[in-house]
């Protein structure tokens, strides 16, 4: 027996593993049991440290995806109300041109109304204008037809319907109908 001075002492558990004795038919599947296990320990770790590095994108990801599904629903929803004010613009802007256009209509018809001749109705059929009224007199019903005639925005008048009112007692006045077309401007 000799006595190694120089070497310090062998770790606890190296120890003990040199003095389990295995038999010797049995040491080598012993051995290829422990590098199975080493090996299967180191393939979970390495498993195990990829799955919460996965985990941990995952929930980054998930994080981008809330804080964009945010900003994606913020932006459809500034769209719609774009796109809201964008057809109340232009239903606003139809109603001014088309005011100013009624409007020029409205004022050349009671232009062309001399005093002895009145309206009773005016309605908008598509793109004629229909004038219901009566006149005093056929040649004040006649100055009417021949100054629309002459119209801007309102053109070619046509007669639809003249009646004289004969009641006994009543002013003799002619109730008439006219269709004026209408040229849009």
């Amino acid at each position: 027996m000799t006595f190694d001075y120089m070497h310090s002492a062998r770790p606890r558990f190296v120890t003990r593993l040199i003095e389990w004795r295995i038999p010797s038919r049995l040491q080598a599947p012993a051995l290829a049991l422990l590098c199975a296990v080493i090996c299967v320990a180191g393939a979970w770790t390495i498993e195990h440290r990829r799955f919460a590095g996965a985990l941990s994108m995952e929930s980054e990801y998930q994080r981008r995806y809330d804080r964009i599904h945010v900003q994606v629903v913020r932006a459809d929803l500034y769209y719609q109300r774009i796109c809201e004010l964008v057809a109340l613009d232009r239903q606003v802007r139809g109603i001014v041109a088309s005011g100013d256009a009624d409007a020029r209509r409205l004022t050349e018809i009671a232009n062309a109304i001399p005093p002895h001749v009145w309206l009773t109705g005016i309605a908008w059929d598509g793109s004629d204008v229909v004038l219901e009224g009566g006149a005093k007199t056929l040649s004040a019903l006649s100055g009417v037809f021949h100054t629309l005639a002459r119209g801007i925005t309102v053109t070619s008048p046509t007669l639809v319907r003249a009646q004289r009112d004969a009641r006994p007692g009543a002013d003799t006045s002619t109730t008439y109908t006219l269709r004026l077309q209408s040229t849009g401007s």
